[in-house]
């Protein structure tokens, strides 16, 4: 589940990500520090996954999405 900050940033970013037609897209996805290190290493590949398909969905073409790694909670962000 996306929080509503997240949700707006993701639908922006396919607005712009559609008028830049020759960018390719990278990602990468991150979890906090609670729960296990192998969960949270699966729920960033979720995380990452779900980002992919919900770019896909909106018509970024699978040509331009990659994963680039799922971090975990090795590079936590908070």
């Amino acid at each position: 589940v996306m929080t509503a900050e997240g949700e707006a940033q993701l639908r922006k970013a396919i607005t712009d990500l559609k008028d830049l037609d020759q960018l390719k897209i990278s990602i990468r996805a991150h979890a906090d520090r609670s729960g296990a290190d192998g969960y949270n290493q699966k729920l960033s590949r979720r995380r990452a996954e779900a980002v992919l398909n919900r770019l896909s969905s909106a018509g970024i073409p699978q040509n331009r999405l990659r994963i680039v790694e799922a971090v975990g909670e090795s590079r936590s962000l908070v």
